[in-house]
């Protein structure tokens, strides 16, 4: 239902955040995620209000598995609210430089490329074992990489953890030894 598939480069460039051109498929996808959202937070909610805090089953579970949850719940629910934004990776390196960089690190990751220009690069990497691939959105310009990643799911898209921060983590890595 999320099309990921192509994005309008000067708009995000403008924005920097991830501008879809099908703009009504990911719409309907951040609804329904709120709404999924909103739906667990009020049922956490009641779970805690209908608990009998006289049980110590229902005390342990509402004092350390119901705020663990809504914890986790609520980062989740920022991560998608802040899914397409940019992140920004500086660099020594010019525009070409940088392109050359980036498709060598591609090409040994094995991640599958879709789509590859002067400007932007978009792939998509392996799936994993519990989860899919993500779809990796790399932007070019001088002294700095634009970068976002997001989940490559059929329906919802449920948002990215940790893997935007450890593929930025990589490419600077990678980047760094390459200038210096």
């Amino acid at each position: 239902m999320a099309s990921t598939d192509n994005f309008n480069f000067e708009e995000t460039i403008r924005k920097k955040s991830v501008v879809f051109d099908a703009k009504w498929f990911n719409i309907l996808d951040f609804i329904l995620f709120n709404i999924a959202v909103i739906h667990f937070i009020v049922c956490l909610v009641l779970i805690f209000r209908i608990a009998d805090l006289k049980n110590p089953n229902e005390k342990f579970v509402v004092y350390s598995i119901l705020p663990i949850t809504m914890v986790f719940t609520l980062f989740m629910w920022y991560k998608k609210l802040v899914e397409k934004r940019l992140l920004v990776i500086e660099t020594k390196l010019n525009k070409n430089e940088a392109r050359q960089k980036i498709t060598q690190m591609v090409k040994s990751w094995q991640w599958k490329v879709q789509r590859s220009n002067a400007n932007y690069l978009q792939a998509t990497t392996e799936m994993e074992v519990f989860a899919r691939g993500k779809k990796v959105i790399i932007i070019y310009c001088d002294n700095k990489i634009y970068l976002n990643v997001l989940s490559d799911d059929y329906k919802i898209r449920m948002p990215v953890l940790f893997s935007d921060i450890s593929i930025k983590k990589d490419i600077e890595k990678q980047l760094k030894n390459s200038e210096g």
